[in-house]
């Protein structure tokens, strides 16, 4: 099974890595199908705004020296959502996808988690990226959510 719109963060952001997901900055959920993100017969869509950075051969990471991106995510047939959060942004120091689309489950594609804090997890039928595009985070806001979340380990 494959994620639609991958070849656009690979244009932008230099390759297509679940892993690079950092922050998440806003959610947004309907228990309904909507439209433009899902057919009909999916049922829950969930859509995610969050920050992007290559971890490509960085020891420190995330960091103010590399560039970021805003990454939309649209995922249809959402199921058994879980989101933990406690700080916003919420930060995401383990994000990933795994294709469960071989296992035969009925409406499930994808597991979506975050394997180091547990933060968000979810199954979804498909996934879409919406948009890519560079953006410069208040690095103030990023650095004190970055405190908050160490304060709270």
């Amino acid at each position: 099974m494959s994620i639609s719109g991958t070849d656009e963060v690979v244009a932008q952001v230099g390759r297509w890595s679940p892993g690079d997901l950092a922050f998440i900055e806003a959610l947004s959920y309907r228990s309904r199908p909507d439209d433009s993100i899902t057919r009909d017969d999916e049922g829950a869509t969930l859509v995610i705004e969050s920050l992007w950075q290559s971890r490509d051969g960085q020891k420190t990471w995330p960091t103010a020296s590399r560039p970021w991106h805003r990454v939309v995510l649209a995922f249809a047939g959402v199921s058994q959502l879980r989101v933990v959060a406690s700080v916003n942004p919420i930060q995401v120091m383990g994000f990933d996808i795994h294709d469960l689309s071989g296992r035969g489950l009925e409406g499930i594609a994808f597991e979506i988690e975050d394997y180091e804090d547990g933060r968000i997890s979810f199954y979804c039928a498909s996934i879409r990226i919406t948009s890519v595009s560079p953006v410069e985070p208040r690095w103030s806001e990023v650095t004190a959510t970055l405190e908050k979340v160490s304060a709270l380990d």
